[in-house]
Order: structure tokens, then sequence, then C-alpha cells
């Protein structure tokens, strides 16, 4: 709270809360559905999961409520069920968030890594990626090539088939939390959009 209460006026906050019990990766054990966003509340990770985004909701209200001027950035995967949380909802109300879809490897990541971000930053929109055959390729061969370079190439996801079938699950390696890691062009972006709002905001 002292660190949301020292924001100047158009500052910003971004966040990514922790994405592994929200995800299509771990639906066996969060067991979330349209009915039940809050998922399989018996399994503790999944409590905490909850705990965790409802205290962020908790804590962007406050500063709103104390009438504090501030932008704010949430960032998950596509397949992510945080966004419908009835907590994020009625922030979304408060707060009049707009949600745009983008993709990490459009910005030097390993992986496509489909990601929405939701937010107040009017200028928001200017993340928005699309995915293409040919962008996919290219970041193809941009692992293949960091790969090449390291001492231990990383492979961040298997698929699974069952047995002589053509469809499966997919399985995360250990090198899967790598993945949530920003790049440092998709900082910069961000930076950059929030600096024309920064500055428009106190231009006016």
């Amino acid at each position: 709270m002292r660190k949301g209460l020292s924001l100047l006026p158009a500052g910003v906050i971004i966040g990514g809360p922790p994405c592994c019990m929200f995800i299509f990766l771990s639906c066996s054990v969060h067991q979330r559905h349209a009915f039940g966003p809050q998922g399989n509340t018996g399994v503790f990770k999944v409590r905490m999961a909850n705990l965790i985004v409802r205290n962020l909701c908790t804590f962007l209200r406050i500063l709103r409520i104390l009438g504090r001027d501030f932008y704010v950035v949430l960032e998950q995967p596509t397949s992510s069920w945080m966004f419908k949380l009835s907590w994020v909802l009625a922030l979304e109300a408060l707060l009049g968030s707009i949600c745009v879809t983008t993709w990490q490897g459009c910005f030097g990541h390993d992986l496509p890594k489909p990601t929405h971000l939701w937010g107040t930053l009017p200028n928001l929109g200017a993340m928005t990626r699309k995915m293409t055959r040919a962008k996919r390729s290219q970041i193809q061969q941009r692992l293949t090539r960091r790969n090449a370079r390291r001492v231990r190439p990383r492979f961040y996801y298997f698929k699974k088939f069952p047995q002589g079938g053509h469809t499966g699950g997919v399985s995360g390696t250990e090198d899967l939390g790598k993945t949530a890691d920003y790049t440092a062009e998709f900082c910069r972006s961000l930076l950059r959009i929030w600096i024309v709002a920064f500055n428009h905001y106190h231009q006016i």
C-alpha cells in the first residue's frame, strides 16, 4: 500500500499474477469452468492463486477509492481464467479497463505465447499484435538459432499422443517457468506507450 500511495499522478502499476493455476496446462488441477471460474477451492494452490488475485483487486480498489489517479496493466496468457473471476470483473467496471491480445513472440520471446493485456492505459491497443504463419516460422527459426548458441538448449513443452492416435495433451518441461520472463523489447514497448499517456495526462 505504501508503494501504491507513493505513485505520482498518472503513474502505472504493472502486474503479472502467477498464472500456473489459471492456464490450460493445469486445468486438471484447478478445474475452472464457465460456471465456476474460482475452480476447485479444495486444492490449496488454487485457493492461494485466487487469494493473490483477490488481494490485488482489493489493493487497486482502495487506491481508486482514495482518489489516486493511476494506470494499471495486468498480463496473463490467453488461456488464463483470471480475468473471468468476479473480483476482476467488478474491478473492470470500476476502472473502465480494456483487454487487448498480443503475442510475446512478436517482442523477441522464444515462444509465440499469446497474451492478454488488461488495463487502463488509453493507448494500450498499441501493444496489440497478430500472429501469422510467416511470423510463427520466424519465431521457430529464432529459437533454433538461439538453442544452437546455448550450452544447454531449451525445450519448453512436448506434445503427448495417445497410443495409435494423433491428438493429445501438452506437458511442460522444467524450462517452461522461464517463459514467464518478459523480454526487454516487450518492456520497452510498454514503457513507451505509458510515457505517451503520462505526458498527455500532465499536458491537460
